[in-house]
């Protein structure tokens, strides 16, 4: 017989068994319907949790001058550090060696949380919907490590070969031209 003063544990433990007993339910139904690939889809959905903010966050300059710097060199662009203007292909290249390389769906998540304007302008920056303890770290963690990638290349093909040997893409391939001028 429990004492007053411990029946919230009982409760609390009963809560814990039945939760307990309709996720192995759940799993058994699931196996035996063919419905796993669901579970899959959920596992994406937390996936997507852990990099996606729901509320919006303040811009902070979060790709640094290096990494604009060095994306020039390899493409064969000039470079003025003084200017915010970058080529579009900057954009598409950012979402193939950065975005796509975060996690499954991310890329494709934020592009549908982050609408674009008439202009064909997304209205915010895919960092600002990122979540601070997890996505962000992993989006700077990300640009450091391709950075230094672009450091090591002599060529844009030859950081292609890099990229794509270190850092797992996710998602849909985007082609990207090379300037086939480049030497091997």
């Amino acid at each position: 017989m429990l004492q007053k003063q411990q029946l919230h544990i009982a409760d609390k433990c009963e809560i814990l068994v039945r939760g307990f007993a309709r996720v192995g339910i759940i799993a058994l139904v699931d196996e035996a319907t063919g419905y796993q690939e669901v579970r899959d889809r959920r596992a994406l959905q937390k996936i997507l949790e852990k990099y996606i903010a729901q509320e919006l966050k303040p811009w902070i300059k979060t790709f640094p001058d290096e990494y604009y710097k060095e994306l020039f060199r390899l493409r064969g662009w000039q470079y003025n550090p003084m200017s915010v203007k970058r080529p579009p292909l900057v954009g598409r290249i950012t979402n193939d060696i950065i975005y796509q390389r975060l996690a499954p769906g991310v890329l494709d998540e934020l592009k549908k949380i982050t609408p674009k304007d008439s202009k064909g302008r997304r209205s915010h920056r895919f960092h600002q919907r990122l979540t601070e303890n997890f996505g962000y770290k992993k989006l700077t963690e990300t640009i450091s490590n391709v950075t230094t990638l672009m450091k090591a290349s002599s060529t844009y093909r030859n950081f292609n070969r890099l990229i794509n040997r270190a850092m797992t893409k996710y998602g849909h391939t985007m082609e990207i031209p090379f300037d086939y001028g480049d030497e091997e």
